[in-house]
């Protein structure tokens, strides 16, 4: 989201009090929330520090003599007989304190600047809100092409695409029918399944037939039944990323099985981590409770992490875990190849490294999802020593020349 002039000024008076040792506790936190979120303002910060720009300028301001500067003024533009402008010592100091408050709103918006060279000539548009649905006959449905309303219905259940670009399922039992054929309705559709699939470079919302709601990530699938009524377990398969949001029936837990894992939940919100890419698989609890591989339970603000058959527990800030939903990629001390595994994901392009993909430098902040591949290249280039350029649907990755 883009600031204001005003909230520009009041990252840079805040640095500015910083230097001075004069935040309160309050602008204390304020300050660090806005460095650990603002990849920019970090990035100003870090270089003010670095040249040690404000100390120099609040230490000329310290030495400069206010009184005989407006007293020299006076004398060279007043003559004696004459009434002096009045112009206070205040407003002589408070200038000062503006020059340095916009010069470094002014490097603050150099960071923001429109991206060069390479990445402003060739540049990627993000990730779209689509998927592909497989139906249990095995016809496949793109989903950015089909129109909103009723897309199909099978064993009696409809599927219809929302204009908010969701789908839905509408289970509708015959009732004309006698209970038998109810039942036989009923098993014949537990036993069909559909699958929905994102590609790298898509994400989409499913509302399952038990109202539960999943949003899947770029570059997952998920495999669910058409009904969960005739199934003691609601159980679905995920490979990929996906947050979900679990519709509340203590008679029918709800089951996410996932290559080497199961979580096993009642009605909660979380999120689950499963792609091949990566290093471990993570589940991470915003609310409720779930127990991963029947042996461990989470709590609210709690993440799994599962390596090699083993499992550990970590607190997390949960909902930083779900900023993908939000449309945010939200960097929390992740190193290059965790970064560039998110952003390869979202614009469906491929990492290629030189000499750096064992770079040890973290990386922390939010930033748009929206936006084109170049502007997020553009800010890691700022708070870092790398260089990316694009070449077609490539991002090369390298140490910025000496």
């Amino acid at each position: 989201m883009a600031l204001h002039e005003k909230d520009v000024s009041r990252i840079s008076m805040l640095m500015i009090k910083y230097y001075e040792q004069a935040l309160t506790a309050d602008e204390e936190l304020e300050l660090k929330n806005t460095l650990s979120s603002d990849l920019a303002a970090k990035k100003v910060f870090d270089d003010l520090a670095k040249t040690g720009y404000v100390k120099t300028e609040l230490n000329s301001m310290n030495r400069f003599d206010a009184t005989a500067t407006l007293a020299s003024f006076h004398k060279k533009h007043f003559p004696k007989k004459e009434k002096p402008f009045i112009f206070r010592l205040s407003t002589l100091i408070a200038a000062a304190s503006i020059i340095l408050v916009l010069s470094i709103g002014l490097l603050y918006f150099n960071k923001l600047a429109r991206p060069k060279g390479d990445l402003a000539s060739n540049d990627i548009a993000p990730g779209k809100n689509t998927a592909t649905l497989v139906l249990a006959n095995g016809k496949r449905i793109t989903l950015d092409n089909a129109k909103n309303g009723e897309l199909v219905t099978e064993a009696g259940v409809t599927i219809t695409k929302t204009k908010e670009g969701q789908i839905v399922y509408t289970i509708d039992d015959n009732t004309n029918t006698d209970n038998a054929t109810q039942d036989d309705q009923r098993s014949q559709r537990s036993q069909q399944y559909n699958t929905l699939i994102t590609a790298n470079g898509e994400t989409f919302e499913v509302r399952l037939p038990d109202g539960s709601k999943v949003w899947l990530n770029a570059g997952t699938s998920l495999k669910y039944p058409v009904s969960f009524n005739a199934q003691a377990q609601r159980k679905v398969e995920l490979s990929g990323e996906a947050y979900f949001e679990v519709f509340k029936d203590k008679q029918h837990p709800f089951i996410v099985q996932s290559e080497g894992q199961q979580v096993e939940v009642l009605g909660t919100r979380f999120n689950v981590n499963t792609y091949k890419n990566e290093p471990a698989i993570k589940t991470t609890l915003l609310e409720g409770s779930v127990k991963v591989n029947e042996q461990t339970i989470l709590k609210p603000n709690q993440q799994s992490v599962l390596t090699a058959g083993q499992i550990k527990v970590i607190p997390v800030l949960a909902e930083s875990y779900i900023d993908w939903q939000e449309g945010v990629f939200n960097f929390e001390y992740e190193t290059l190849p965790s970064v560039m595994r998110k952003i390869a994901r979202w614009y469906n392009v491929e990492i290629i490294y030189v000499d750096t993909e064992r770079d040890n430098q973290t990386f922390s902040g939010y930033v748009s999802r929206s936006s084109n591949v170049s502007k997020v290249l553009q800010t890691l280039t700022e708070i870092s020593n790398l260089e990316f350029k694009l070449k077609g649907k490539t991002i090369v990755v390298s140490k910025t020349p000496k």
